[in-house]
């Protein structure tokens, strides 16, 4: 699962993918499986719901979970699994960029200084 939605170059990133799959999960477009050889949790997209369909949550199947996410378990994570490119595009930051990264820079009101 972390494999897919880390992003080794930002924790503030990776949180964001874990918050958007949620959503996934929701309308029954992403799942969340078990593999059984490394007993590790993997994301699965099924694009094939059909829009009509009532969503887990309406259906009643819906399991909810919670987890913390640290910026240590981020790092320990990213070593684990020797991760140095995300799955998904690296949105960055810069004049022309509406991204910013708090964790990185800090506030960005104290910092138009």
């Amino acid at each position: 699962m972390f494999e897919t939605l880390i992003n080794p170059k930002s924790f503030t990133q990776t949180v964001e993918n874990l918050f958007d799959f949620s959503f996934f999960v929701k309308s029954g477009e992403g799942h969340i499986t078990i593999d059984p050889e490394t007993k590790l949790p993997q994301v699965k997209f099924d694009q094939s719901t059909p829009s009509g369909d009532a969503p887990p949550a309406a259906s009643g199947d819906a399991k909810q979970w919670l987890m913390s996410f640290t910026p240590a378990d981020f790092r320990e994570l990213k070593e684990l699994y020797g991760m140095e490119e995300s799955n998904f595009e690296h949105r960055s930051e810069g004049p022309k960029s509406d991204y910013y990264d708090p964790l990185t820079h800090g506030n960005r009101e104290s910092n138009r200084q």
